[in-house]
């Protein structure tokens, strides 16, 4: 839950053009592709990560959508267990990845590219 919670937040406080929040978006939408889509456990999303991280250069400034989900992380601080907590953080995930549709091409292509 950790994993996507980290990349769930950073996508929705993307900031404005920078060189690090390039690399931020980038980075936390490739990772919620490969823990959402593609079934990774955190620590292996982690590792993928660092390999994503030698090809900086290729990333862009990807506009984020409005909105940037319906979901935020307040909706997930209501959870009154932790099997609760696990579920909000999952739907809050696919609802930010969801909003983020039209790069999901980007994403794929990337992942494809250097076999994460």
């Amino acid at each position: 839950m950790h994993r996507l919670t980290v990349d769930t937040y950073a996508i929705q406080h993307s900031g404005k053009p920078s060189r690090q929040s390039i690399q931020s978006v980038n980075t936390h939408l490739i990772s919620l592709y490969l823990v959402l889509e593609k079934g990774l456990e955190d620590v292996e999303a982690t590792q993928a990560i660092g390999k994503v991280l030698e090809h900086v250069s290729e990333f862009v400034w990807l506009e984020p959508p409005v909105p940037n989900g319906q979901m935020t992380v307040l909706d997930v601080v209501k959870a009154v267990d932790f099997s609760e907590h696990q579920k909000l953080v999952e739907k809050w995930a696919r609802d930010v990845w969801n909003a983020w549709s039209v790069y999901h091409y980007i994403v794929q292509s990337f992942v494809s590219k250097y076999n994460l």
